[in-house]
């Protein structure tokens, strides 16, 4: 008797392998769905710098010399002396008692800044100026200009405003 042959296991029939969509090849041209492209950011342009130039040369401090010059009464040693700015800083400073008992005259020189106010203030201890017993004298000059003179009784103090030459 005749025996069925054997059957042979199925397959699955063949499948092509899958493929992507199609892509259409690249153009220059942008498609029309999209926007232009836009430039790098670029930073907004400044001012080059300017160099500030001065309108004219700094001027030097000329400095000059003020001659004080003091003729006692008889007690230097009561007499003292200051040259101020007029901002109230000290320039110089002679304290009283500052002379020997037995000068009868002194001739200072003082540096100070040109074209520049001071007050000149003397000072007497005993409260009767440069005028006991003999009559004094005080002065400050530049170049022979006087610019301050004073002396007699004045007092304890006296003060005088003065500005130096050129």
């Amino acid at each position: 008797e005749p025996t069925d042959a054997p059957a042979p296991e199925p397959t699955d029939a063949p499948v092509p392998a899958p493929t992507d969509a199609p892509v259409p090849a690249p153009t220059d041209a942008p498609a029309e769905d999209t926007e232009s492209p836009t430039a790098a950011p670029v930073s907004a342009p400044t001012d080059a710098p300017v160099e500030e130039v001065p309108t004219s040369a700094p001027v030097p401090i000329r400095t000059v010399v003020v001659d004080v010059e003091i003729t006692f009464d008889g007690f230097a040693p009561e007499i003292g002396w200051t040259i101020t700015d007029t901002d109230g800083a000290t320039i110089i400073d002679v304290p009283i008692g500052t002379y020997p008992a037995l000068t009868t005259s002194v001739a200072e020189p003082v540096e100070l800044q040109s074209q520049s106010t001071y007050l000149f203030t003397i000072r007497d201890l005993f409260g009767d100026g440069l005028s006991n017993p003999n009559e004094g004298t005080y002065s400050l000059s530049q170049e022979g200009t006087l610019l301050v003179e004073g002396g007699g009784d004045f007092g304890r103090e006296e003060t005088s405003e003065f500005t130096t030459l050129p």
